[in-house]
Formats: C-alpha cells, structure tokens, sequence
C-alpha cells in the first residue's frame, strides 16, 4: 500500500512539474524569427534576411536585430541583414533582440551556369496580379565579372500569365507560376516567378477592381491599351468592361475602351470603375529627347549603415528610370512600395541621394510615430554632389515622387482620405512647418493607398492629412483623441509604485500588461473595452498574485485591436 502511495505521490508531482513547464512555455511565447527560414545562394549573390518580433498573441512585427554568422570565412552580413556570399559551404545566421534570438541554415554553391553566361537579376520573385517589375540581364565572362547588357528578346512562359517589354518590364495578367527567359546571341538566360492571389481587404480598400498593365513608363507618342478585372469572390477573377477616367497631368487621350495614346510628360492615375469599385494604374510619360546634352547622369541611393562611409548603396540607376522603394528594414519599412522617377534632363550632375526618417520621426521599438499627429509617411531625401549636401537642391526638371500610406492609420487619426497632400517640412521652434510651393498634380491611389505628386526639389516630404474630431458619446463637447499613444512611465524608476497613461482614440478592447527581462507576463493591468479617451494604470510592482517581484527592467505593453506598443520601466526596491 505505501508503494501504491509513493508511485502516486511521485505522478502527482510529476504532473505539477510538467504543468509548471507548460505555463512557463505559455507565459513565454515572445520570439524572434528569420525570414526566410533556409538560404541556399551561390558564390557572388546576395540575399536580404528579415528579423521577425512575434509576441505572445503571435502579432508579428518587422524589428531590427544584431546579425552575425559562422563560419565567417563564407560571407558578410550587414548590420541590416544583407548576407553577401563569397565562398562554398555551409553554416548558420544568428539574429539577436535581448534576450531572443533564432538562427538560419545557409548553403553557398558556385553558380549553377558555365562560363560566359547570361544572368537575369531577380533570378526568382513573387508578384501580385497587374504589378509590374523590371527585370535587367547581366554578362558573365570567363573571370566571373558581371556587367549590365542589353538582350535581343525577353520571352514569358507561358504567356497566358503576363507580358514583359523590350526592356524588361513584366507585368502580371494571371495567376500561377512560370519563367522568363532572355536571349543574347547564343546565350539564354531564366528566371522564375510566381503570380500570388491578393484577397481583397474590403469595398473600397483592397484591389476589387485591377487595372493591367499597373504601373507603367511609357515614351511619348506610344499607345497603352488599359484592360480590368474584377474580383467576384476573393479567389475569383475575371474580365470585365469598365468606365475609364484619368486624374493628374493630362497626358493624352484616353478612349471608353481604356487605350491611352501619350501625348506629353508626366504622370496620372489611369482609373478603371466597376459598379461602386475602383482600380488605378499609375502612368509616367516620358520622353527621352528632353536631355538635349544627351548624357543620362547617374543617381546612386544610400541609407545609413555602420560602415566607415557611413552609408549602403540601395541602388545605382540614371535618368528615364524608376527607384521602387522595397527591401527596407523596420523602421523604414513603412516606405517600402514608395517610388520616384526621374525624368530625362532632370539632373545636370551625377548626385547621390540618401534616404532617412525625418528628425521629427520618434522609433520606440517597433513603434514609429511623428511628432505632429497629422503626418502618416515621412522620409527625408538629402542629395549629395560629390557626397557634399545640397539642400534644397532643385532639379532642372521635377521628379515624380510615390509615397504609401496605411489606411488604418488614417482611421485611427480620423483623417479623410481625400484631404491628404505631400508637403515639405522643416522644423522650427520645436514646430514643423508645412509648404506645399513647388508639389504639384498631387494625386491619390485609394485603391492601392499611395500617393503621387510632381516635386521641385528634395528636402524632408511628408504626407498628411486633416483630422476632424467627433465627440465622445455621454461627454459632450469633449474631443476624441487623434490618435493611439503610449507615454512613458512616471516617474522611472520607481518604488514602490508608478503610473502609466495610454490614449485611444476610438472605442475598443485594451489590454495592458506588464513584462519581465524574460518576456514572461508579470500582471495583467487592463483588460476591458474602453470609450475612446486617455486612461491612467497604476503598477505597484506586484505579480498576479499580489507578491512584490524584485528589482530590475520591466515592460509594459498596450495592446488593441489595431495598435501594439511596449516601453521599458525600472523598478528599484
């Protein structure tokens, strides 16, 4: 009887202890993730890591990380996750946030091609119904050195699934997975693509209506024959007639049937409506003749990195071409599917220009914010003329310059689509002063959340909007906030207890919870649904239970259903 007793007492402890385990694992789900999760890349290529935040209710979030790999002797990583392979083997990337940290197998092989050979630069890419993306060949010769060149065909296979331009531009018609192929003399080089579905975000928000070709240079003179499709269902598409209208510089004519013939420079939005949905493709007319000096000067673009420059170069392009923004880490990854194009005789000099966040941009975590509540975008563009700034530097022609925005940022700020504009902005006396003197054509994409204007010069642009505030129901008179806002704790550090304040602007379910070093939840502080307004917590430094945890750094976090934040407090017994 008494072994019958111990064997129980040993199950029961057991099961307490593995119990124990379980709620710690439940308690501790913050982790990092790589992405992708396997790099397999050849000798001379390179790849762009992403480090993934994903908190306990698996909300995942762009972050930066500390990067670092073994061996060494394989490749470099950049601070910002660029891997660049240099010889064959196999190891591993790390990718560290505090306390967390994930880590990537890679395996480096020589190129699969012989020597010369043809190469197409993305060799493999995902792609959304109607975008468009231009592909450039490259030449190999014996000593693996790899030089811009220009093919004599570019052929889409099959050709059901998209058309592709003398000059490499393919744009997706249909979904499904096929390969481009490049033909110069004997050489063929490939690459492969997939079309992904797109489920539509809502009416009026997601692409409901798509236009094809989407996005598209064309030369003056030329002839666009525009067609549309229609979601019915989210995994349903098909054909459908449309009405046909053009916003921004009038640059031609454009037919019921949606065929526009170029008649100037510029840009619009071709719109394609379908019912009470709407679908834009956005259009630059070019024309090469307009540099009568007939030299295309270069632009190199650069963004900030720990190097003994000081900065990465992005990419090197020249006039009559576009920099689509993409590939940007957190925090600038809020302006990945931006753009500008720089029309032929825009520049006089070659110039470099490095993008940054404005001085009035606040990162707190994973958090970007600006200092006056109406901006949505903001980035800093500073040219450099043999890298000394010029600012602002004035282009013999204007640019045509592309920003995104977040529609659910606009509804968290109350801000009417309608009403956003690109501006300049400068700072003075701790305020930010807008000027819209030389934007003009200023044009919104609602169905794909851009924005498009004609642009002077380069300085800190921003896009903004005006907010309109409703009052809030059983107090009237008093204004709803415009926006979401975690403060920082007062005071910090504390002992025994502090005070957290958090605004929202809208009636929703709060959250705020409190975090160890460890990411193991300490204290739930809120957990209701809330009238849009600013609300004070008091933490006294107490787990769930009520027992007083010890000193160190602690976080809390405020969470919503749209809007997650965290910041950091001490606590000093």
């Amino acid at each position: 009887m008494k072994t019958v007793r111990k064997f129980t007492t040993f199950l029961i402890i057991g099961f307490v202890f593995l119990m124990g385990i379980e709620l710690h694992a439940q308690e501790n789900l913050s982790r990092l993730e790589i992405q992708p999760k396997e790099v397999e890349i050849a000798t001379g290529e390179s790849i762009q890591l992403q480090a993934v935040f994903i908190d306990s209710n698996d909300v995942s979030t762009d972050t930066s990380a500390s990067w670092s790999m073994v061996p060494d002797s394989l490749g470099t990583i950049s601070s910002t996750g660029l891997f660049q392979a240099e010889a064959e083997g196999k190891g591993y990337i790390y990718a560290s946030l505090g306390d967390l940290q994930d880590s990537v197998e890679f395996e480096v092989e020589e190129p699969s091609y012989s020597l010369p050979a043809l190469v197409i630069e993305p060799h493999e890419f995902e792609i959304s119904l109607g975008d468009s993306i231009q592909l450039q060949a490259y030449y190999v010769d014996s000593s693996e050195t790899m030089t811009d060149t220009t093919v004599s065909s570019w052929t889409v296979s099959p050709d059901s699934l998209g058309t592709i331009s003398a000059n490499g531009w393919f744009t997706a018609t249909a979904y499904g997975k096929g390969t481009i192929s490049a033909q110069l003399d004997t050489l063929e080089g490939f690459a492969e693509f997939e079309i992904e579905k797109d489920e539509p975000e809502g009416p009026g928000e997601g692409n409901r209506v798509v236009v094809i070709p989407s996005d598209t240079v064309a030369q003056v003179g030329s002839t666009i024959q525009f067609s549309a499709k229609y979601f019915v269902t989210p995994d349903s598409l098909v054909d459908t007639t449309a009405t046909w209208s053009m916003r921004g510089v009038p640059l031609g004519t454009l037919s019921s049937t949606g065929e526009l013939t170029l008649d100037t420079t510029g840009f619009a939005l071709v719109d394609a409506t379908v019912g009470s949905y709407t679908g834009s493709a956005f259009v630059v007319s070019s024309d090469s003749t307009a540099d009568t000096t007939g030299v295309q000067n270069s632009i190199t673009i650069t963004r900030d990195s720990p190097n003994p420059q000081g900065y990465s170069v992005m990419q090197t392009l020249v006039e009559g071409e576009v920099w689509v923004m993409g590939g940007m880490p957190h925090p600038m990854n809020v302006l990945n599917g931006g753009g500008v194009y720089f029309p032929h005789g825009s520049l006089s000099e070659d110039v470099r220009i490095h993008i940054s966040l404005p001085g009035f941009a606040h990162v707190t975590g994973d958090s970007l914010t600006f200092q006056h509540h109406s901006i949505v975008t903001g980035v800093d563009f500073q040219v450099m003329v043999n890298d000394k700034v010029s600012e602002p530097y004035y282009f013999e022609t204007p640019l045509i310059v592309g920003l995104p925005f977040k529609r659910g940022l606009l509804r968290h700020l109350n801000i009417d689509p309608t009403t956003l504009g690109l501006y300049f902005a400068t700072t003075s006396n701790d305020s930010i002063v807008f000027d819209s003197t030389g934007i003009e054509y200023t044009t919104v994409d609602s169905s794909r959340n851009r924005i498009f204007s004609s642009v002077a010069h380069f300085s800190s642009l921003v896009v903004r909007g005006s907010s309109s505030a409703t009052s809030v129901s059983g107090e009237p008179g008093k204004n709803v906030p415009a926006g979401y806002a975690l403060s920082q704790n007062y005071p910090n550090p504390f002992n025994p207890e502090t005070q957290i304040q958090y605004t929202i602007p809208t009636q929703t379910d709060v959250r705020v919870t409190v975090y160890n070093s460890l990411g193991q939840r300490v204290k739930t502080l809120v957990n209701t649904s809330q009238q849009a307004g600013t609300y004070q917590v008091v933490w006294n430094g107490t787990n769930q239970s009520g027992t007083r945890v010890a000193s160190g750094m602690y976080f809390y976090r405020l969470e919503t259903e749209d809007f997650v934040q965290m910041k950091k407090m001490v606590l000093l017994r």
